[in-house]
């Protein structure tokens, strides 16, 4: 279910009619991270939905991000409604994460620390999440550094060639 409601949610918080069609979108992603990913022993369907997931995280941030920007829809209920959201996807934000992301993970805090400042309601929520978000980023960050690392280190011109022999007749 993951794998293929994960789009056809994303897209229904930007494209649904009312304001309670996209809360329910944004519930029902919330519910669809509700396992947190487990990486390791995981099975080869788990593997692939992950990967479908991966595939789709920019578009997901991107829609969270216009969403969280849009002041007109953005009522209490509402954001936290996304922030329960956010907060149920972020582990499921993974590497290799493109500069898009790391971007638009930036806009996102921004937005929220922006609502949580606005709306006193919010305000903890808010704090909470920023540092998430920011713990989240910075994994993100190190791990991609170590990608960098091994394939630095990793020699690429080493390899030894033979030649063939060739046969006398």
């Amino acid at each position: 279910a993951q794998a293929s409601l994960a789009s056809a949610l994303s897209s229904a918080t930007q494209e649904a009619r009312g304001f309670f069609l996209k809360m329910e979108a944004y519930r029902l992603l919330s519910l669809l991270f509700a396992n947190k990913p487990d990486t390791e022993g995981s099975s080869d369907m788990e593997k692939i939905v992950l990967s479908k997931i991966h595939e789709t995280q920019d578009e997901l941030l991107t829609n969270v991000n216009k969403t969280l920007s849009n002041e007109e829809d953005m009522k209490p209920k509402f954001a936290k409604a996304v922030f329960k959201t956010l907060e149920k996807m972020l582990p499921f934000v993974s590497t290799p994460i493109s500069s898009d992301a790391r971007d638009l993970m930036t806009a996102i805090k921004i937005e929220i620390s922006g609502l949580g400042d606005k709306q006193k309601e919010l305000n903890t929520v808010a704090a909470k999440l920023v540092e998430q978000v920011d713990s989240r980023l910075e994994e993100l960050n190190a791990a991609s550094a170590k990608t960098v690392e091994n394939k630095a280190k990793s020699p690429s011109g080493s390899k030894k060639t033979k030649k063939k022999k060739k046969k006398k007749r």
